[in-house]
């Protein structure tokens, strides 16, 4: 199993913690009702003492990560860059407090597949490549999947993307509703 040992449950029964992996847009169209949602997700796996891992940039990680710490959740962010410096430039609203640690990869994109890798289950918002490119990692590595439905979001083009795929997967979970969507996953 990959990920950080850090819920005990029915997909996982030998785990204290799961590591949760909020995958989505950093940029583009990110509604504040999608953000306010995302947060919801991020505050709800905190509160049952799982973690966080985002690829460390804005948007709908930032919102996960903000969801986790608000509730004293732990949060760790994977990084396309080589050091905090490096980050800043391209991501200038992520504040190191929203973190407990951030992998500095300096693998560029290449850092979605340590992120996809590093968790137990993925759930996606929003989209765009960096999104369309975790999804299809996601998918190969046989991860549980999630989709917390969005406007223009991974949603609208999943359809065409199992069909190209024979990859074995999990069944994937589409919801609207952040609460529901959580629930669904059994956690």
């Amino acid at each position: 199993m990959y990920g950080i040992v850090v819920a005990c449950n029915l997909h996982y029964p030998n785990m204290t913690k799961l590591t949760i992996a909020i995958c989505g847009a950093s940029k583009g169209d990110l509604s504040s009702a999608t953000l306010m949602k995302v947060q919801k997700l991020g505050e709800m796996i905190a509160e049952k003492g799982h973690v966080v891992i985002t690829g460390a940039c804005g948007g709908f990680p930032q919102a996960a990560a903000e969801g986790a710490k608000s509730r004293g959740g732990m949060s760790i962010g994977v990084s396309p860059s080589n050091n905090w410096g490096e980050h800043t430039i391209v991501y200038p609203t992520v504040t190191q407090n929203l973190y407990d640690t951030i992998i500095y990869t300096g693998f560029g994109e290449g850092r979605n597949l340590i992120l996809v890798r590093s968790a137990d289950i993925c759930i996606f918002v929003g989209g765009g490549s960096g999104t369309l490119m975790e999804l299809t990692m996601a998918i190969k590595q046989n991860k549980r999947i999630a989709i917390l439905k969005s406007e223009n979001g991974i949603e609208n083009v999943l359809k065409e993307m199992l069909a190209l795929s024979w990859d074995p997967i999990h069944p994937i979970i589409q919801e609207n509703d952040p609460e529901t969507l959580f629930f669904q996953l059994e956690l």
